[in-house]
């Protein structure tokens, strides 16, 4: 049986076959060559279309082009508002600054002279003078002021006016005032039956007028001790942020251990000497009021009548004491009978140490009274007060709805 011949192929061109192997191999080898690589459709039809995008681009960016060379041809004047021609302001505090710009009504109209006269006001209107993003910005940023134009007016006129976007940077923008409220504010505890809750007290003089309605409190119990957390409310933090304020904190956990005063919301918890102290006030108050009407009028007698609390049932407020002072008055001429009137007298936030020592009172006042007439003659009298105790009554218990109420020992009250 004859033999069978080996066969050797070899799959790369035949110009890089060494020529020591070619002469080996002979005409046996066989050599496989490559297949020429082709394009395929899919390819073809994205380059097509990416073409014919660019043609259409370009076919747009000449039109206008075009249209512009066009107006500016045809117009017998052109202007060409150039970066002097421009008021740009800038005006805040660094972080957030505001810019606004305006075209230069004098340039325009020595730019504009030879052209018109008595149409160079509408003319002036015509043209919008813009600014990209002109909030919250720093000293160093940049702006870009812009120009619109109502052509069709332009075309009336038949003038054209060359403007590019133009930028300007930020300067002049004044610091921003570090500032931290939780130096000044104090944390009350209010106490009512077996119930707690915290508020705070911003005192008077403190910087920016804020009040307790500016912050928020909430307090939690961990590890059997209680944290009240103090929170800047949002609006808070805008409003004094357009004064150029901006805070270091804007919330603060504090102890309940911290907490060394509370708002008073029983009458008990009024010592004998806040009380008189409270009494001193009210008559000097109620004798500068009625000093204001001379010798005419005749001050016979104040005195205290009754007094107590009310207090918010779910505490979304704080306290408020209320008393009530009986006064006698009588006109010095008898042109009217003596008079006898119940004047309601006001302070809100009573403080007192926990150890029931110290106290703090604000808003002293007298408070809403309806005004009295008596009328002598061709002269009108008015006097704040009521003219019974039980009107008063009436009209503080229908404002007092969804208050808790404790009196002092004065038993006139007490039936309230």
């Amino acid at each position: 049986m004859a033999e069978q011949e080996e066969r050797i192929y070899f799959t790369y061109d035949k110009e890089d076959i060494p020529s020591h192997i070619e002469a080996l191999v002979g005409q046996n080898t066989a050599v496989e060559q490559p297949k020429p690589k082709q394009t395929s459709r899919k390819k073809k039809i994205k380059i097509f279309i990416f073409s014919a995008i660019g043609l259409v681009a370009l076919a747009i960016l000449t039109f206008f082009v075009v249209r512009a060379m066009d107006k500016r041809e045809k117009a017998n004047n052109t202007i060409v508002l150039t970066e002097d021609f421009f008021y740009v302001n800038f005006f805040g505090y660094d972080g957030f600054g505001e810019c606004n710009a305006s075209l230069n009504y004098e340039m325009f109209v020595e730019a504009t002279k030879d052209v018109f006269s008595e149409n160079v006001d509408e003319l002036f209107n015509s043209i919008y003078v813009g600014v990209d993003y002109p909030h919250n910005l720093s000293n160093g940023d940049k702006v870009k002021v812009r120009v619109d134009i109502d052509e069709e007016l332009l075309d009336g006129f038949n003038v054209y006016i060359e403007s590019d976007e133009f930028s300007f940077e930020v300067t002049g923008l004044s610091p921003m005032a570090d500032f931290d409220p939780f130096t000044y504010i104090e944390v009350l505890k209010i106490e009512y039956g077996d119930r707690e809750a915290y508020a705070v007290e911003y005192p008077e003089g403190a910087p920016f007028v804020l009040s307790r309605e500016d912050f928020e409190v909430t307090s939690s119990y961990k590890d059997g001790e209680v944290f009240i957390c103090v929170n800047v409310k949002d609006d808070v933090l805008e409003r004094l942020t357009d004064l150029g304020v901006i805070f270091d904190n804007i919330s603060k956990i504090f102890n309940a251990n911290e907490v060394k005063n509370k708002i008073v919301s029983d009458y008990d918890d009024i010592s004998e000497m806040l009380e008189e102290n409270l009494h001193s006030e009210a008559l000097k108050e109620i004798t500068e009021v009625y000093s204001q009407y001379g010798n005419e009028i005749i001050l016979d007698s104040i005195s205290y009548y009754g007094g107590w609390i009310e207090t918010y049932e779910n505490m979304s407020s704080l306290d408020k004491l209320i008393q009530v002072y009986e006064i006698n008055i009588h006109h010095a001429g008898n042109l009217f009978e003596p008079q006898k009137l119940y004047l309601k007298y006001e302070c809100s936030d009573i403080v007192v140490g926990l150890d029931g020592n110290g106290y703090l009172i604000k808003e002293w006042g007298i408070g809403v009274n309806p005004t009295q007439t008596f009328t002598t003659g061709s002269y009108e009298y008015g006097f704040r007060g009521y003219t019974s105790i039980n009107e008063l009554l009436f009209r503080e218990m229908v404002s007092s709805v969804g208050r808790y109420i404790t009196f002092d020992s004065n038993g006139n009250i007490s039936s309230f």
